[in-house]
């Protein structure tokens, strides 16, 4: 008995970790997908107001900010196999 709850143990500290880990992941993939959507409203309204020139190089900067993003929001909720991580278990 006494080994079981050793290895309960073990396995509860395991999965503590593990969601200690994602959860600094989650934040740190929030504070970057918050500053590159940041980066393309500055730049969408800069050029809405006449201060940014609106020119080809800045316009595939912003897709290429938004196609960013989608990629990540996409890989934050895809299914843990999909992500390239293993499942819990």
């Amino acid at each position: 008995m006494n080994g079981e709850l050793q290895a309960l143990r073990a396995r509860v500290d395991e999965l503590e970790a593990r969601e200690r880990e994602r959860s600094a992941a989650m934040a740190k993939a929030r504070h970057e997908i918050g500053n590159a959507l940041s980066i393309a409203q500055a730049s969408i309204e800069g050029m809405l107001d006449g201060v940014v020139p609106i020119t080809d190089p800045r316009l595939n900067r912003l897709r290429q900010i938004l196609a960013a993003v989608s990629d990540a929001m996409y890989e934050l909720t895809a299914e843990p196999t999909e992500a390239g991580e293993t499942p819990p278990g």
